[in-house]
């Protein structure tokens, strides 16, 4: 199969027809307090699920059979929660590329990009811990927490992109 070039690599169904390119940077949206609140419910209902099966084993009473059975449903429904709502989290598109021809966000399904050379400015907005893309009058503000970056720092790895490929120091496709 012949290899396409970079201009003409385009995903069909993207309203946008945004060619592909060489990613510099990439970075995911920070998912870590939901992924932490997820597995500590999760643990959470199986720790009382397991007490209430202890019940049935160590025979403490006539109801210890409805303790039993209620707590091995505890506990399977704790692992499932867990389970799905980790595959969801993690399932989930919404990254920010830099790339050699601009700055791509995607969230799901909706992506906003816009090419290097309509961008004026990259900075960092300290009030609302931001990175800020400044194209003209129009302000593209990211306020999403990102793995692995602070947002000060992004916004000086992002300007500092931007500086490298409108000086053309990457090579394209």
């Amino acid at each position: 199969m012949p290899r396409l070039d970079a201009s003409e690599r385009t995903d069909p169904e993207d309203p946008l027809a945004i060619p592909a390119a060489p990613i510099v940077e990439w970075y995911r949206v920070d998912v870590t307090r939901r992924v932490v609140q997820r597995l500590a419910v999760g643990a959470g209902c199986m720790i009382v699920g397991m007490l209430a099966v202890s019940r049935l084993v160590m025979g403490a009473g006539a109801g210890s059979l409805v303790w039993g059975l209620l707590g091995i449903v505890v506990v399977i429904g704790g692992g499932c929660y867990a389970v799905i709502g980790l595959q969801r989290i993690l399932g989930e598109e919404q990254y920010v590329a830099l790339r050699v021809d601009g700055v791509l966000l995607v969230d799901g399904d909706a992506r906003r990009y816009r090419r290097w050379e309509e961008i004026d400015d990259v900075r960092h907005d300290r009030a609302f811990d931001a990175v800020v893309l400044v194209s003209g009058d129009e302000e593209w503000s990211l306020a999403e927490r990102f793995a692995g970056i602070a947002n000060a720092d992004l916004a000086r790895a992002a300007a500092s992109v931007r500086r490298k490929a409108l000086f053309g120091l990457f090579r394209r496709g």
